[in-house]
């Protein structure tokens, strides 16, 4: 971080990253952002609270501890397509959540 237009932006980005948790949070949707690879950076707290999983869990076992057997195969091919054509990911899941219902 010795280049100072870097340092000069951290700040802000900082915040920004803060303004959208905030806001992500207060949803109703379960939210989580993903990098260009798939890893998944974020969650926010109604995936926590649907899922029952911890962050940790959810990275360590992927939508595979929370997505229904018979939806597991669709669900990862569009994941999977969405990466390669770098689009937004978006699913309305038809089974629920094996590990609470609400």
């Amino acid at each position: 971080m010795n280049d100072p237009q870097i340092r000069e932006l951290t700040p802000s980005l900082l915040q920004r990253r803060n303004d959208f948790r905030i806001l992500a949070d207060a949803m109703p949707q379960l939210v989580w952002t993903a990098r260009p690879d798939g890893t998944i950076e974020y969650f926010n707290e109604r995936w926590l609270a649907y899922t029952g999983l911890t962050v940790e869990a959810t990275q360590r076992e992927g939508v595979k501890g929370v997505v229904h057997p018979d939806e597991l195969h669709e669900t990862w091919a569009r994941w999977n397509a969405s990466l390669q054509k770098c689009q937004p990911y978006e699913i309305v899941p038809v089974a629920q959540c094996e590990r609470r219902q609400l």
